[in-house]
């Protein structure tokens, strides 16, 4: 009989302990990104090219709702419908250059409030507007004006507790306009260097904030999965003893 007991109460705490730690960690990057969406424009739908036709592990499972040419407002009346995951990553704002900042700043903020309605548990992600060649630049289009949009984004980010990501200043170069190497047609779409180089940025960023998490959080959180663990298994072991208390009993 007591075998009997050692032997349950063994497959009962091997069997417990697989179950809790096989769970996913929601603070691992690949797990963050096959839960995500991208919308966006022609430069997330080279990004979504990008991520196919060279096996990108990290994106591989990224969903991607973008089309050519797609205003903010576009993608507020016509792409929030298709974004039902638990990531949301919004890069647009290059298409709406001709409008004043002021109105594209509206038009983001309310793209972002809807996306907060519909999807209330989600989290949203910001990518900030990345710069231009300054070959193409002009009166409306310009990265002058590009630096200002992302200031008022990043600033509406933290009142809104929403994660702005910082992507553009890498592809700059000395005098503050997109680097040419990374563009394919010397205007805003990217090579392959520039989306290899994307891609790099975006892993970096979240290599670093999930080291943050951990290194804050690590003790606490191994205590608290510990203690549950410990409760549960104590519990587990009280059902089993007592169940063979009242077979010996009987």
């Amino acid at each position: 009989m007591i075998k009997k007991i050692l032997i349950s109460l063994i497959l009962i705490i091997g069997i417990f302990i697989k179950t809790v730690y096989a769970a996913p960690n929601i603070n691992d990057k690949k797990y963050i990104f096959d839960n995500t969406t991208f919308i966006g424009d022609s430069i997330t739908v080279g990004l979504q090219n990008y991520v196919r036709n060279n096996n990108v592990e990290l994106l591989n499972n990224s969903k991607f709702v973008a089309k050519v040419g797609s205003s903010i407002n576009y993608a507020k009346n016509n792409f929030l419908k298709r974004c039902n995951t638990e990531n949301i990553f919004i890069m647009l704002g290059i298409n709406d250059m001709k409008s004043k900042a002021s109105i594209i700043i509206k038009n983001y903020k309310a793209l972002i409030n809807k996306t907060k309605e519909k999807y209330a548990v989600q989290n949203i992600y910001i990518i900030s507007i990345l710069p231009m060649t300054s070959k193409r630049e002009s009166r409306n289009m310009n990265n002058e004006k590009i630096d200002e949009i992302n200031l008022e984004l990043r600033m509406f980010a933290d009142q809104e507790g929403i994660t702005y990501l910082d992507i553009a200043s890498v592809f700059k170069d000395e005098n503050n306009n997109g680097h040419k190497k990374y563009y394919r047609d010397n205007y805003v779409h990217l090579n392959s260097a520039g989306y290899a180089l994307f891609v790099q940025e975006l892993e970096n960023i979240f290599n670093s904030q999930i080291e943050e998490l951990d290194s804050i959080d690590e003790s606490e959180n191994y205590i608290d999965q510990d203690s549950t663990l410990i409760n549960n298994l104590l519990d587990y072991i009280y059902i089993i003893l007592n169940y063979f208390q009242i077979k010996i009993d009987n």
